[in-house]
């Protein structure tokens, strides 16, 4: 019953990107968005502004493909990275870490998910090298850090324009 209420009253033919931008319109985009204990808090719009800048990296890069892997702790840059999936018009899918290589790519193989985000840290801190080793014969793993390394100015101005459409 309360239930059918929640989903009676409340507006779902938003996507979760969509209902962000929409918070963060409401509460404004300096108010808190994520937090975590090893890289602080992001308001909305840093959080914004990043999956715009990765969203539009990954429309280029990976135009061809509709899923895209995501294998990342649970911290803000998995998040600013799952919304940058989501702003390339891509659908991420959350690679459990935990599961074993065989495991992943038989997720990957079901998901059609050809290119897996990570990060070097976070593979070194969890020891997944070899994990990440195995998976990488079958998909392209892409490093975040590399990525990132690549976003200049001219990115982060234009993800600025774009992080609220």
């Amino acid at each position: 019953v309360m239930s059918d209420l929640v989903f009676r009253t409340e507006d779902i033919d938003k996507t979760v990107l969509e209902k962000i931008i929409l918070t963060a319109n409401e509460r404004g985009m300096k108010e808190l968005a994520v937090q975590d204990p090893v890289t602080g808090s992001l308001s909305y719009g840093k959080l914004l502004t990043a999956a715009a800048v990765l969203g539009e990296k990954f429309e280029h890069l990976y135009a061809s493909q509709q899923t895209i892997g995501i294998m990342l702790p649970n911290a803000n840059g998995a998040c600013a990275t799952l919304l940058g999936v989501m702003s390339a018009g891509k659908m991420p899918a959350m690679i459990n870490f935990t599961a074993g290589a065989a495991n992943i790519l038989s997720a990957c193989k079901a998901a059609e998910v050809r290119t897996v985000l990570t990060s070097r840290a976070f593979v070194e801190q969890a020891k997944l090298g070899a994990v990440v080793e195995e998976i990488g014969r079958s998909v392209e793993i892409v490093w975040l850090d590399d990525l990132r390394a690549g976003i200049g100015l001219k990115d982060k101005l234009l993800g600025l324009l774009r992080k609220t459409t």
